[in-house]
């Protein structure tokens, strides 16, 4: 799932539970909930094409962080979002990290059962989009 999806639903964790103690955990754990659904991969990628897409990835995220801190509503802090959206990515840069550069952390845990619980398809972008705009509505 791409990272803005796992970043919103972070998100949407901290606003109902609102707690960092449960959220950062929670929100690590949702990550592979979420990796779970069938999302999005496209076919064919190199090296290069997964730069150029992770890239792509982390300025949209980037860019729905500013218009969340511009337009949602009872905010807690900056340290708290950033630190939740931050849990709730973290098992893909573990991933990241063995497919650019061949390092393994936590191989039996995040590498082996992270992919292995994957579901990606070509089709599967409408998944991720429907469930972001509903993400979306919870949020604002």
């Amino acid at each position: 799932m791409h990272e803005i999806v796992h970043i919103a639903f972070g998100l949407f964790l901290l606003k109902v539970f609102q707690n960092p103690l449960i959220v950062f955990p929670v929100a690590f754990l949702s990550h592979f909930l979420l990796d779970i659904v069938p999302h999005y991969k496209r076919k064919n990628r190199t090296k290069k094409s997964l730069i150029v897409e992770i890239s792509i990835d982390v300025l949209i995220s980037t860019t729905f962080l500013l218009f969340y801190f511009a337009y949602a509503k009872n905010l807690p802090s900056v340290s708290i979002i950033l630190a939740t959206c931050f849990f709730a990515a973290l098992p893909d840069f573990f991933l990241l990290l063995n497919w650019l550069w061949g390092i393994k952390i936590f191989k039996s845990f995040f590498l082996d059962f992270h992919t292995k619980i994957q579901h990606e398809y070509s089709w599967a972008w409408i998944v991720e989009i429907g469930f972001f705009i509903c993400l979306l509505f919870f949020l604002f």
